[in-house]
């Protein structure tokens, strides 16, 4: 074997230098790279994975909106936008009127605000028959406005030919005028 003379132990050196120089500032980023690129392309593929499985539901969600769109479209008739409260006074005067009520008095009370829906309780009070009281309810379910009766008390007095007079605690609901919250 031959010795290696100084110079080409030098050039030899400086080769292995410049190798591992290489791999140090060079192959190993580029490895630690394409691991860090394949981990996140393995992410992003999971990522499509599952927006294919949810896509496939979209057609099935829009039905289910469209349903429930035709389920809000009664709500939104009965609970109006703003208060309209002297065309609910007129309707339900007219009602009790209709149903020849006596000693009407409709009286509200303190709103109850939020966001998305408001409510105002009302106090009923009238006389009349059993029968004129029933139609009364009955008729106040074809008014436009969702009133939701919570609370009903019957007096008959001590008179037994003067009727029955009716005290009923009730709320009426309507969407706040976007005005108010913007």
């Amino acid at each position: 074997m031959k010795k290696l003379d100084k110079q080409q132990l030098m050039i030899l050196l400086l080769g292995i230098i410049l190798s591992v120089g290489f791999g140090i500032f060079r192959y190993v980023p580029i490895v630690r790279q394409k691991y860090a690129i394949q981990k996140q392309m393995k992410q992003q593929n999971q990522v499509i994975d599952e927006i294919c499985s949810i896509s496939i539901l979209i057609p099935e969600l829009k039905e289910r909106k469209n349903q429930l769109e035709k389920q809000l479209l009664p709500f939104e008739q009965k609970v109006p936008q703003g208060r309209n409260l002297a065309t609910l006074w007129r309707q339900v005067a007219e009602v009790m009127n209709k149903c020849g009520l006596t000693d009407q008095l409709v009286q509200p009370g303190v709103e109850i605000k939020s966001e998305q829906l408001c409510s105002i309780p009302l106090t009923i009070e009238c006389k009349g028959s059993l029968q004129q009281i029933f139609f009364f309810f009955q008729s106040l379910q074809e008014i436009n406005r969702l009133i939701r009766i919570e609370q009903v008390t019957l007096d008959r007095g001590t008179d037994l030919n003067s009727g029955v007079k009716l005290k009923t605690q009730a709320s009426v609901y309507y969407q706040p005028d976007e005005s108010e919250h913007g």
